[in-house]
C-alpha cells in the first residue's frame, strides 16, 4: 500500500559513532561525515538559503534507498529510545462494555445498549526495554519488548510506513502495536506522548479484551395500548426496556424499541396503524377507519373517508365513526402484510389481558 507524503526531505542522519543528528545540528560542523539511517550511503548536509535545510545522498548513492525506507529506519530509531527512556508509557487499549441483559435480552443493540471505552495500562511495569529486529517463534518484530518475568509473552512494536503486518504476524498470536507512519510529524506525535492510545493510527493485535458489563443501559420503548373502550394510543415518552412490563394499562399492548418503529413499519401507515391492525386481527376491535379500503389520506396526511357524501358520515376519519359505519371494508392486502411483517420481527413483544402473551 502506497501512501503519499507532503514532505519528502529527509531531516535526519547518523554520523561515523551512529549517532543520530537532526540538519539543525550540522550548523558549523567541519568535517563531518553523515550516512543515511536506512541504506547508510553516504549523505550532504544541504543548508542552503532556498530551500528549507536537508540531508542528501552522494551523487548515485541512493539507488537502493528511498523516503519510506528512511522514514521506517528513524521511526525504528526514535520509538526505541523514547520506550527505553520513560519511566511510565501508558497503553488505551479499547473495550466494549455492555448492557448486564445484553447476553439474552431480544432488544440488545450494540448502538444502544454498549459502548466503547478504554482502559490503561502502564507498559513499563511488565516491558522495561525494547530492542531493534529480534527475532521471535520465526517473525521478526521492528522493535521487540521482551516481559519482565516472562520471556513467552513479549510485544511486538511495528511500524507501517508503506507494508503493514503481514497477515500471518496478525494471526501468530504475539501482541502487536502498530504505529501508522506517513511522515516525520507522525514519529514525534508518537514520541512526545507517554501514552499509546488505540485509534486508526494505533492498531493493536491479539491482546485479550475482556468484556464489562453494566445496569447503565436502558432503551427507549414505544408501546401501542388498545384500552377497554376501544380507543388507543402509542405512548413514546414512558416505557423502556426496564419497566415496559411492570404496569398495564389497556387489554392489548404492543411494544417494540423506539428506534425500529419508524424505519421497521413506515410503509403501512406508522406503529398506530399497525396495533390496530394487529388488534383487528385478534377480534379485539371489528372495525378501524385506518384498515378500510374507502380511507384516503388529503395533502396534509389526513384521513378521509371517499364515500362520506354516499354513507352520509363525517368527511373525516375518527374511531367513533368507524364502529358505526356500514360501509367498512378491510384492507385485507394491508392487514395480512403488517401481520406477516410483525411476524418476522423478533424484537416485538405482544401482552394481552387474557394471559396469552
Amino acid at each position: 500500500m502506497e501512501k503519499s507524503h507532503l514532505h519528502r526531505y529527509q531531516h535526519y542522519a547518523f554520523t561515523d559513532a551512529q549517532q543520530m543528528v537532526s540538519i539543525k545540528e550540522t550548523e558549523g560542523v567541519g568535517e563531518t561525515t553523515y550516512y543515511c539511517p536506512s541504506c547508510r550511503q553516504e549523505m550532504i548536509a544541504k543548508r542552503g538559503n532556498v530551500r528549507q535545510w536537508h540531508f542528501a545522498h552522494k551523487a548515485n548513492k541512493a539507488l537502493s534507498c528511498s523516503y519510506d525506507k528512511y522514514l521506517h529506519s528513524i521511526a525504528e530509531k526514535f520509538l526505541q529510545d523514547w520506550f527505553n527512556r520513560q519511566t511510565s508509557l501508558l497503553l488505551r487499549m479499547k473495550r466494549r462494555n455492555k448492557c448486564i441483559r445484553s447476553q439474552n435480552c431480544i432488544w440488545y443493540a450494540e448502538s444502544e445498549c454498549s459502548e466503547e471505552e478504554y482502559v490503561t495500562y502502564d507498559l513499563k511495569q511488565y516491558y522495561p526495554s525494547c530492542i531493534l529486529e529480534h527475532r521471535f517463534k520465526g517473525y521478526v518484530a521492528d522493535l521487540f519488548c521482551g516481559h519482565a518475568t516472562r520471556s513467552e509473552d513479549p510485544i511486538f512494536l511495528e511500524i507501517f510506513v508503506t507494508h503493514e503486518c503481514a497477515p500471518e504476524k496478525k494471526t501468530s498470536g504475539i501482541r502487536i502495536i502498530e504505529f501508522v507512519v506517513e511522515s516525520e510529524e507522525d514519529i514525534f506525535d508518537i514520541i512526545q506522548s507517554s501514552e499509546i492510545t488505540e485509534s486508526e493510527k494505533v492498531r493493536l493485535y491479539n491482546f485479550k479484551r475482556q468484556e464489562r458489563f453494566s445496569e447503565q443501559f436502558t432503551q427507549s420503548m414505544q408501546k401501542f395500548i388498545l384500552y377497554p373502550s376501544r380507543k388507543s394510543f402509542v405512548d413514546q415518552e414512558k416505557f423502556t426496556c426496564k419497566n415496559y412490563n411492570l404496569k398495564h394499562l389497556g387489554i392489548y399492548e404492543i411494544t417494540m424499541p423506539y428506534h425500529n418503529c419508524i424505519p421497521e413499519f413506515f410503509e403501512y401507515g406508522g406503529f398506530y396503524v399497525v396495533g390496530r391492525a394487529m388488534a383487528y386481527s385478534e377480534k379485539y376491535i371489528h372495525k378501524d377507519c385506518n384498515l378500510c379500503k374507502w380511507m384516503k389520506r388529503d395533502f396534509d396526511y389526513e384521513a378521509f373517508c371517499v364515500l362520506y357524501k354516499k354513507c352520509g358520515n363525517a368527511k373525516y376519519c375518527s374511531e367513533n365513526v368507524a364502529a358505526e359505519c356500514a360501509m367498512f371494508q378491510c384492507q385485507a392486502e394491508l392487514v395480512n402484510g403488517i401481520i406477516d411483517e410483525v411476524g418476522r420481527n423478533s424484537q416485538i413483544v405482544i401482552w394481552r389481558k387474557d394471559g396469552d402473551a
